[in-house]
């Protein structure tokens, strides 16, 4: 037998040969080489035909054991799942070692096979007069083979020889049917893989094929648990899964709604559904859907609140208008939406046009054109979407003129010192103002801006707490310092101050004003008495 060389020059352990005709024998050597010469060649044992993928030369032994072995056995580890070993053995004595054995026969290292473990043991898990369904699970060995299948087996208990009922079965549930209604079974599984087939698994508890009972219960999650919330004018669906034997009767229920007419309910034989659509505020609250059956009842509460946007802002008004800005104010809807407001939309438009314009939904200031007109408008915004403006009264007008400028003085000339002034004597003194249009003046001491011998005007400061409402007005009243009895002057003013008229000359009085908000009205703040004369006793 003549062979070829095809190659001279390979310095691995490795070598492809290429070019070789499929579906041909052949044979392979290798030759070590050193500055010596060539050595012995290693040959495969059989033709390796090209078609199949040849096993490499056994060319390199590895040793497995690392300390001496007395016994005539050894178990090596560590072997690769799959491929294919030989082993050899040396002796060994005080002069040295042996030549080694004859190489064992190729081997592949797989686990070895046989059939598997018996499943667990069944369990019943329904019955009716005619069938029974059992469960079981997966052996806990295959034996080395995948499980392809089961074997069910059943008898009745006085009987002694069992009936297949289903052979090679995928699944690990089954139901028997045909059986005698009224009479007493049990249950056994086999496991089956390529190899054969297992022992028999433990004895079911014996089962009754009777129609099965069982107390209704609901199959909820945390989910259900807690309150949905949907927006206004859509649609939502309550569902809910259940089980009992026999299946239970189901009824949805709402306080002071009959759910059948403005909701659409879908049952079946494991769950219950409710919708409603176009859903508004009057759809929130608790519904409560009940089973029973001839063993009990179960009840299950679902929590819907429906978000409508909030209605719009009240009392709209303007304050500190400039040439180039003012500040809008207003209330919080009297009606949130179910949700509380988080945020208000201002927008506005110029009297020349039509189209609003958002100006920010974060309103505090803003700032504007001289010589334009404004239209103004808020709204409200929640979860649910932007309120509408509640009615034309929520539209304001503002023109921005360009002679509109803030009152100021100018005190950089007059004395800052105290100014005697002789009892009798006239006081004149100049204060340089500026201010578009023409400012009104006062003159006050303290808070009594006015005081003649019959008329007194005064003023005051809103109150600092407003008890968590917005004050709304005043009440004011006057008394005589000779007197006990307080009169009422006014008991529905908006402003800050009042001019009272038709006093008595030279009486004295007292003033007292009280804050009225929505929960009522506050404590009194009293003046200190004041004298109804012209300056100078005149």
């Amino acid at each position: 037998m003549a062979y070829t060389t095809v190659t001279s020059n390979c310095t691995r352990n490795s070598f492809k040969v290429d070019e070789l005709q499929e579906g041909c024998l052949y044979y392979f050597r290798v030759l070590a080489v050193n500055e010596h010469g060539v050595g012995l060649a290693a040959e495969t044992k059989d033709p390796v035909k090209i078609a199949e993928v040849p096993m490499p030369p056994s060319l390199h032994w590895v040793r497995v054991n690392k300390e001496c072995v007395c016994d005539l056995t050894f178990q090596t580890t560590k072997l690769h799942k799959g491929c294919q070993y030989e082993f050899r053995v040396y002796a060994e004595n005080a002069a040295g070692l042996s030549l080694p054995s004859d190489p064992s026969p190729l081997t592949n290292a797989e686990d070895p096979q046989c059939v598997p473990s018996p499943p667990s043991k069944p369990k019943v898990i329904d019955s009716t007069k005619n069938s029974i369904t059992i469960i079981w699970n997966k052996p806990l060995m295959d034996g080395g083979s995948p499980v392809t299948g089961y074997n069910v087996e059943y008898k009745k208990t006085e009987e002694e020889d069992w009936i297949v009922a289903a052979e090679n079965t995928k699944n690990t549930e089954y139901t028997v049917a045909g059986l005698t209604s009224g009479a007493e079974y049990v249950f056994v599984v086999k496991s089956v893989n390529k190899i054969g087939v297992s022992d028999p698994s433990a004895h079911s508890v014996p089962q009754v094929a009777k129609e099965r009972v069982e107390e209704p219960t609901f199959q909820v999650d945390k989910e259900m648990h807690r309150t949905l919330v949907v927006k206004h004018n859509t649609s939502f669906t309550l569902k809910v899964q259940f089980k009992g034997k026999p299946v239970p009767s189901v009824m949805w229920q709402k306080e002071d709604v009959n759910l059948k007419d403005s909701a659409t309910i879908y049952t079946n034989d494991n769950s219950t559904s409710i919708t409603v659509e176009k859903a508004t505020r009057n759809d929130s609250g608790k519904y409560t859907v009940t089973l029973d059956n001839s063993i009990g009842t179960a009840a299950l509460t679902l929590d819907v609140k429906v978000l409508d946007s909030p209605g719009p802002p009240s009392k709209l008004s303007i304050k500190e208008v400039t040439k180039d800005s003012l500040i809008l104010t207003w209330d919080a809807p009297d009606n949130d939406g179910g949700d509380p407001v988080k945020n208000y939309h201002v927008e506005k438009h110029e009297a020349s046009k039509k189209a609003w314009v958002s100006v920010t939904n974060n309103c505090h200031h803003l700032t504007y054109e001289e010589n334009a007109e404004y239209f103004f408008r808020v709204r409200a915004e929640n979860y649910a979407g932007l309120s509408e403006p509640k009615d034309i009264n929520n539209l304001f007008m503002v023109l921005f003129l360009v002679f509109i400028e803030s009152p100021e003085f100018d005190l950089k000339n007059f004395p800052h010192n105290t100014v005697y002034v002789r009892a009798g004597s006239n006081l004149t003194f100049e204060i340089p103002l500026t201010g578009k249009p023409l400012p009104k003046l006062t003159i006050s001491k303290d808070n009594f801006k006015t005081i003649t011998a019959d008329k007194i005007t005064f003023t005051w400061d809103p109150p600092v707490d407003e008890g968590g409402a917005k004050v709304t007005h005043y009440v004011v009243e006057k008394r005589e310092t000779s007197r006990v009895a307080w009169s009422v002057i006014s008991e529905e003013l908006e402003e800050c101050y009042i001019s009272v008229e038709k006093l008595i000359r030279s009486n004295e009085y007292i003033f007292r004003v009280r804050g009225v908000n929505k929960y009522g009205i506050g404590d009194p703040l009293e003046s200190e008495p004041v004298v109804a004369k012209d300056a100078f006793g005149k």
